[in-house]
């Protein structure tokens, strides 16, 4: 299912896909088909599952300038990546307004290389 919201939060447009089919490629399709439906333009923020968690997906959200928050499982990150996400440093803490912690977080904004193949410009054998 794709869900698109608008900056209140207030769904705009959904699709839903077969079974049968692969959820990664549905992504951008997903959301150029629900911008042009309802004249939605600007940036958009897609935020998934690891299930959509790839490398195609997220260098189609930075090609077209959009951000995106997707989860990825600890267990099969690359060497480099689970170092850092199990490491103790670099974590903000996000008070709870309670004198305690509501949650904390890491950010790695351009510290991991990905790369993506363009499935169309393989050649065929």
């Amino acid at each position: 299912m794709g869900l698109l919201l608008d900056a209140n939060c207030i769904p705009v447009a959904m699709s839903l896909f077969p079974d049968s089919e692969s959820d990664r490629p549905q992504l951008g399709r997903c959301i150029a088909q629900m911008k042009e439906r309802g004249s939605i333009s600007g940036r958009t923020v897609r935020v998934a599952d690891k299930g959509l968690s790839c490398a195609a997906n997220i260098a189609e959200a930075v090609l077209a300038g959009d951000g995106y928050i997707f989860s990825k499982s600890v267990k099969t990150l690359p060497a480099k990546e689970r170092t850092w996400a199990l490491s103790g440093d670099g974590w903000t803490d996000v008070a709870d307004g309670k004198g305690g912690t509501s949650f904390r977080y890491k950010v790695a904004d351009g510290d991991f290389r990905y790369t993506s193949v363009d499935e169309g410009a393989r050649s065929s054998s």
